[in-house]
């Protein structure tokens, strides 16, 4: 199958420049359906410092590649619709990939495709920047939608509940210095540029970014100098659906209705009850 080559782009942004963001959109609906939509800008005066004289490269072939592989994608009876279209704005030069789908656990497939030109069926692929090891779950449970978006791999220290993190001997002092000097670097050649994620949905009950006041929204924002170190991150959210809410309802209703028959009750038995006169 034809793979997009926007790795390549994003590899050649690193190269030379740090000059480059990612909007990533998702929609998910009750029903099993969503859509995802991916906005990556890249400093387009960098972008020709990465081209040679007369070279097309890689960035103005990327529509030739796209069509190819929107052809293959098309196939997937989960696909229902997807687009691709390039803007500029800003000096930023922007792919936009925006699919929508039949079922949820296709959204997965065309993340990967995009950030590392392979589904998640595909096995072999060299380990390459964080969002080239990405993950986007969404399943329902117990009248909920759980969503979790993972970026990058875990380490073994993360592995085992973040013990270095709580190591404060000396030993360790070394490596968090190097390591907080790599993210100092990180942050200055990056700059204010984010990578940021955006969830839509109906009720959003609990995440771990910044839920709107409606709840039909939650966002993370996540500075490309801390996403380039490979640290793993989690983006978690649950989504009350209307299945969970007609549950939540009869529940309510259920003990309205104990409440008020034990009340009942109570006022039957001491209207019943006879009244004893005293005899003097």
């Amino acid at each position: 199958m034809t793979r997009l080559g926007l790795a390549v782009v994003l590899a050649a942004s690193l190269l030379f420049t740090g000059c480059f963001e990612i909007l990533e959109e998702i929609w998910v609906n009750n029903d099993g359906t969503g859509r995802i939509k991916i906005d990556i800008g890249v400093s387009e005066a960098m972008m020709s410092m990465g081209n040679g004289e007369g070279d097309d490269s890689t960035f103005s072939s990327l529509d030739a590649d796209f069509q190819k592989t929107k052809e293959e994608v098309e196939k997937n009876p989960k696909i229902k619709r997807i687009d691709f279209k390039q803007y500029t704005d800003g000096g930023m030069k922007h792919f936009v990939f925006d699919v929508e789908v039949n079922d949820l656990s296709a959204l997965n497939d065309f993340q990967r495709i995009v950030y590392a030109g392979k589904d998640s069926s595909e096995e072999g692929a060299e380990k390459g920047m964080p969002l080239e090891n990405s993950d986007l779950t969404i399943e329902k449970k117990d009248g909920k939608i759980v969503f979790v978006r993972t970026i990058g791999e875990k380490t073994a220290d993360q592995e085992v509940g973040q013990m270095a993190e709580s190591d404060t001997s000396g030993q360790d002092s070394s490596g968090k210095a190097v390591e907080e000097m790599g993210n100092a670097m990180a942050g200055a050649m990056f700059g204010n540029y984010n990578y940021t994620v955006r969830l839509h949905a109906d009720n959003i009950s609990t995440a771990n970014g910044k839920i709107d006041d409606q709840k039909k929204m939650v966002e993370w924002k996540i500075p490309f100098g801390q996403l380039v170190t490979g640290k793993h991150k989690e983006l978690r959210a649950e989504i009350v659906t209307t299945e969970g809410n007609m549950v939540m309802m009869i529940v309510g209703a259920v003990l309205v209705i104990g409440v008020l028959g034990g009340i009942v009750a109570v006022m039957r038995r001491k209207k019943e009850s006879p009244t004893i006169t005293p005899q003097g």
